[in-house]
């Protein structure tokens, strides 16, 4: 199913840590997703836009290799993060002398840029105004959370009155229109909002997610949950995956990385892809 350069990567990572692939490609498919973000959808037929977003649950119990088939899944997302990072940091600099020299010479006309925002392709802050900050500046965005429970949990954590972040992420999900109010500041308007999770649950703590989820308005037909009838516990190794194989699959899937004003892309399905869908 995979490309050859993504199969490669998964496959070799798996293989070093000694899990199965199914606690990697998943993951990465979700990371990916969020790098495309608004800039492809998928169009099965005319009048009809999707675009891509999973909430991807590894399930397994502790030592089983969650934690590592995540981050080798996350790897490659978190180089162009940090890239992200450093052409903030150039333009913000940029932003501050500009600043700096008008406030010298105010007669000048020394024309000051707006302040400069990172694009973000992963987060750890589940708020809900965090993710429209984001995509607001951004394509699209995947959270990126340790247990799936303590994230479910985390709802609601920050208002007073309670309610509303369960149904957002419903709406997320859907890549609804979404509008953020924010105390004292503009809201913000998500036309087409594309946000991915990523994340684990342990297996003996499942049922506390399923009976938490209790409301019946689709959250948990929402996961997508990678739960293997067994897996290996992960054994330390002193191997290390050559690094052509990341940097191989960085530059391959580079191109997804677009420009959030770009119109955006359809993309159709075969008549194979089709018959899949509908089925």
């Amino acid at each position: 199913v995979l490309p050859t350069v993504i199969r490669d990567y998964v496959e070799r990572s798996a293989a070093l840590i000694g899990i199965s692939v199914d606690f990697i490609a998943p993951a990465f498919l979700a990371y990916a997703a969020g790098l495309i973000g608004r800039n492809a959808f998928l169009r099965p037929k005319t009048g009809m836009e999707t675009y891509l977003g999973f909430w991807v649950c590894i399930v397994a119990s502790s030592g089983k290799g969650k934690t590592p088939g995540g981050e080798m899944a996350r790897a490659p997302i978190d180089v162009f993060q940090k890239e992200a990072y450093e052409a903030f940091l150039f333009e913000l600099g940029e932003y501050e002398d500009a600043v700096q020299r008008r406030k010298e010479k105010p007669k000048s006309g020394i024309v000051v840029p707006q302040r400069p925002h990172m694009e973000e392709f992963i987060t750890t802050d589940i708020t809900v105004e965090a993710l429209a900050e984001a995509l607001l500046h951004g394509s699209g965005i995947t959270v990126s959370v340790d247990e799936f429970l303590s994230w479910y949990l985390k709802f609601d954590a920050y208002r007073a009155s309670g309610g509303g972040d369960r149904q957002a992420y419903l709406s997320l999900f859907s890549n609804s229109p979404t509008i953020v109010n924010r105390k004292g500041k503009d809201p913000i308007v998500i036309d087409r909002p594309v946000v991915n999770v990523v994340g684990g649950i342990q297996l003996e703590q499942l049922h506390r997610l399923n009976d938490e989820v209790s409301e019946g308005d689709g959250f948990l037909a929402r996961l997508l949950p990678v739960m293997l009838p067994s897996a290996p516990t992960v054994r330390w190794t002193d191997d290390v995956l050559p690094g052509r194989y990341l940097s191989e699959l960085i530059e391959y899937i580079r191109p997804l990385r677009r420009p959030k004003d770009e119109t955006p892309r359809g993309i159709g399905l075969s008549s194979d892809a089709y018959d899949r869908f509908v089925a």
